[in-house]
């Protein structure tokens, strides 16, 4: 698939899958600002400096894939970041939380899935060993584990 298949469906990267492109990448920056190491760019697609990729890499190599990327009107090399990873951990006992009824009118594809979490709280036994991935329930939701949130 190409680029512009790719960058117009929010599903490949909420879903997990695998990605298959002809790198690098172009996204746009909305809205303008100074570069970071970290942010989500279009379509809630992780977006990361080479330096985070690198961290990435080195302790959540199996949780992710990474494409390079050039990111419009910003000088260095960047890649966005696919997580692979889908875990349904979300401590319900302790966290906030608001959950789409069956039959919702507005969104009836997302019934029964989180429409809100307000407090995450993270059951880490159903974790295991992974470093990152997309909150189950509530895809659009990346969860470093602490670990990791430390390197980067």
């Amino acid at each position: 698939m190409t680029a512009n298949v790719l960058i117009s469906n929010i599903q490949f990267f909420r879903n997990a899958d695998r990605i298959e492109c002809r790198p690098p990448l172009f996204i746009p920056v909305l809205p303008p600002g100074r570069p970071l190491d970290f942010t989500m760019g279009a379509l809630e697609m992780p977006v990361v400096s080479k330096r985070a990729a690198t961290v990435l890499r080195i302790h959540a190599p199996r949780d992710f894939e990474s494409i390079p990327a050039v990111v419009d009107g910003v000088q260095g090399e960047y890649d966005a970041i696919n997580l692979n990873k889908i875990v349904k951990c979300l401590d319900e006992t302790r966290a906030s939380f608001e959950v789409r009824p069956p039959g919702d009118k507005v969104r009836p594809d997302k019934a029964g899935f989180y429409r809100h979490v307000f407090r995450i709280v993270i059951d880490r036994s159903k974790v295991g060993d992974i470093a990152l991935f997309r909150l189950g329930g509530w895809n659009s939701q990346l969860s470093p584990i602490r670990k990791l949130e430390m390197h980067l």
